[in-house]
């Protein structure tokens, strides 16, 4: 049986590679090492994968353990009063890039439902996609998020018809 605990595991950097070689460089070091399998590594490598894919099922297990537990929220989140610096925001924004990461319509997780606003201040009525009434106001789509599941009742005088 395994010992688990990070307390009994030791970090070492074996090479540092750029963004365009990783998948060979960790094929080469898990079949070097022998952890495939034998070890930590559930593939041979180079397939960005951590080894294990949970069914749907499972997920929102997970999913629904973690909101009953409340784990990840307020205090018990790593980045709570954290903030990312200028620096690791530009770094990240550059990843995403270089990896060909898409916005807005483009991206994968993009949501395609047609929304009917109305704004109770200016009786002007918005039909399309959250993500694009967000940006006609100057907001975050996730902001729209809480008016569309009915955990607010408007969000800057826009209220889902």
């Amino acid at each position: 049986m395994g010992i688990c605990g990070i307390q009994n595991f030791e970090k070492n950097i074996l090479e540092f590679c750029n963004c365009n070689n990783w998948q060979e460089k960790e094929k080469y070091w898990i079949e070097k090492l022998g952890t495939y399998k034998k070890g930590y590594n559930l593939t041979k490598g180079g397939d960005g994968l951590t080894g294990i894919i949970f069914s749907k099922e499972t997920r929102n297990k997970m999913r629904n353990i973690r909101k009953i537990k409340n784990l990840a929220k307020g205090k018990n989140n790593g980045m709570f009063n954290n903030h990312h610096t200028k620096e690791s925001r530009n770094k990240m924004s550059k990843s995403k890039k270089e990896k060909g990461v898409a916005k807005g319509i483009n991206n994968s997780t993009f949501d395609h439902t047609i929304y009917h606003f109305f704004n109770t201040k200016t009786n002007e009525i918005f039909e399309g996609y959250k993500f694009d009434l967000s940006q006609k106001i100057g907001s975050r789509s996730s902001a729209l998020n809480s008016v569309i599941k009915g955990r607010r009742n408007h969000h800057k005088n826009w209220i889902l018809v």
